[in-house]
Parts: C-alpha cells; structure tokens; sequence
C-alpha cells in the first residue's frame, strides 16, 4: 500500500494462489483503511491497523470461502496478526499447499545441504540464528541470512 498525489496503491504479487491472494488484498485494505482513518498518526501495523484488518477478513472466515485446514490457520493468525502473513510459519505453509507449483522451504532441508534460490544462486544451509538461517553464497562466500520460508531448490 502507497500515497501517491493523495491517491491510493495497491500492489499484490501476481503469483498468489487464490487464498493467498484474498488474504493479501485484505491486509492491505486495512493499511488502506487505516491510512484513511488515522493519515501517519499510527504505526502501519498497529493496533488500530490489526482491528480494522480483523473486522475485514471477520467475514470471510466461512468454510464457503476457505477451505477447513486454511480456516483453521487462519483463526489462529487473527488471535494476533502479524505485518505479513509470510511472517506466520504455519499460516505460510498451510497456504503453499495451494500454490501451483511446488517448492520447498529452507526450514525443510538439512543443515549443510546445498540449494539455489531464485534459479540462480547457490548457496549451502548453515546454522540458525534467532529467526533466520545464516547461508553462504558458494561462488563468493558472502554469508547471507535468509528466511525459514524461502523457497528454495535442492542443489545436487
């Protein structure tokens, strides 16, 4: 969600299966919403910007809309959403089983293997700090922290 010239964005990833996709929109109605309500006067996930994003997901939480294993999730999130719903691991998960086409996480693979990201980089798995996986880029041995829901190949 942007202000540009007193006129509102809204940018969502074309990618998003469905679910995703109604979820993001949501969230970023509420930014909307908010903004409109409150200008900059509250942080943009705040508890004015939680309220509003509850009040407007509160009516799609029917098993016509989601289905029970994503419904489930989705209570759980709403008890204390967070900035992204990509910050909720099992939210996350839930909703990648209805992605088309199939990855998997970093979290999934073992410590020391070897994956790409993004078709191009390689990089092998190292420990884990507080919330994300110190890895090294093979080809430069730069150490990059990543996230446990990356989307990653195997790296033969």
């Amino acid at each position: 969600f942007r202000v540009i010239n007193n006129q509102y964005f809204i940018t969502i990833n074309n990618d998003l299966n469905h679910y995703s996709f109604l979820i993001t929109l949501l969230h970023e109605l509420a930014h909307a919403f908010t903004f409109s309500k409150f200008k900059s006067k509250v942080l943009p996930h705040g508890v004015e910007w939680k309220n509003i994003y509850k009040s407007l997901i509160q009516s799609f939480l029917t098993e016509e809309v989601f289905p029970n294993d994503i419904l489930s999730l989705l209570h759980q999130h709403m008890q204390s959403p967070k900035a992204s719903s990509c910050s909720d691991i099992p939210l996350m998960k839930g909703l990648s089983k209805y992605d088309n086409f199939q990855y998997i996480f970093l979290e999934d693979i073992k410590l020391g293997s070897s994956f790409v990201f993004r078709e191009k980089r390689i990089f092998i798995k190292m420990e884990k700090l507080r919330k994300r996986y110190k890895c090294k880029e093979i080809k430069t041995n730069n150490i990059y922290l990543f996230s446990p829901l990356a989307k990653v190949e195997l790296y033969d």
